[in-house]
């Protein structure tokens, strides 16, 4: 294979990236294009060694110069989104692609969420499940927060209050039991985020409650979901739900539904 056909060939737009310093190889993908091809040619053939070259500068590329290609605007950028908990019925969470901000570094995080009231069965009696609170927290080794951009630090007509890890939420409200039931967010972003390194670590969104936030419901008179007294049952029911199996954070708090973003360039 000639210096023109492999001009010609896929990989020239790859290599020509990486000696651009846009993208570098990884040691697989170097020895993928070795074997297929350069089997049985010299260590001298040019476009052998510029493939060698563009892969030991990526290795050694700098963090600032890392930074800034992360950072250049021209680098296209996608947030690779991942789901990790989820509570079917009861808390449903979503990330969308955040939006970059003014400020270098910085993006506004945008998310739905949403708590319901879930059906739930125990010794083949039916109840359901529902939460009066919820903590909704952002945390990365990457980023932080941007001061006063959290919901409920700033101006906002929902139910919000700043705790030291988080957002408390509680609403909208279910009037007939008091739980929670419909769109926490209404519509309004979690939070700015702004980088603190030259890292990209992910970036982690999730929905924790601790156990006195539950209530179990029984069926009320009219069919709805209504509290029922403190019993063996109820005990036995969170107990279920809130079982060993489930993460809790530091204090205990049960995560109802997570996913994370981290930023790749493409």
């Amino acid at each position: 294979m000639t210096k023109g056909e492999f001009g010609e060939c896929p990989e020239t737009k790859t290599i020509t990236a990486w000696k651009d310093g846009k993208r570098w190889p990884q040691e697989d993908s170097k020895n993928i294009i070795l074997k297929v091809f350069f089997t049985g040619k010299s260590h001298a053939d040019p476009d052998r060694m510029a493939m060698e070259d563009a892969w030991t500068e990526g290795q050694r590329e700098s963090p600032p110069r890392r930074k800034a290609r992360l950072e250049d605007s021209s680098v296209p950028q996608k947030w690779v989104i991942s789901r990790h908990v989820t509570t079917e019925g009861l808390a449903d969470l979503r990330l969308h692609q955040p939006s970059p901000l003014n400020e270098e570094g910085s993006y506004r995080v945008e998310a739905s969420a949403r708590l319901d009231i879930a059906p739930f069965e125990h010794d083949r009696q039916d109840y359901a499940i529902g939460v009066t609170t919820v903590l909704l927290a952002v945390e990365s080794e990457a980023y932080q927060v941007t001061r006063g951009s959290m919901i409920g630090e700033r101006p906002t007509e929902l139910p919000a209050r700043v705790r030291a890890d988080g957002v408390e939420l509680t609403g909208p409200r279910d009037p007939a039991n008091g739980c929670i039931v419909g769109d926490l967010l209404n519509g309004e972003h979690v939070a700015h985020i702004e980088s603190l390194n030259d890292g990209e670590a992910p970036v982690f969104v999730s929905l924790r409650a601790a156990r006195r936030a539950f209530k179990v419901l029984g069926l009320g008179a009219q069919g709805r979901n209504t509290p029922i007294a403190v019993s063996e049952e109820t005990d036995a029911v969170l107990n279920i739900l809130l079982g060993k199996d489930r993460e809790k954070d530091s204090l205990g708090r049960v995560v109802l539904a997570k996913m994370s973003m981290a930023r790749k360039p493409v």
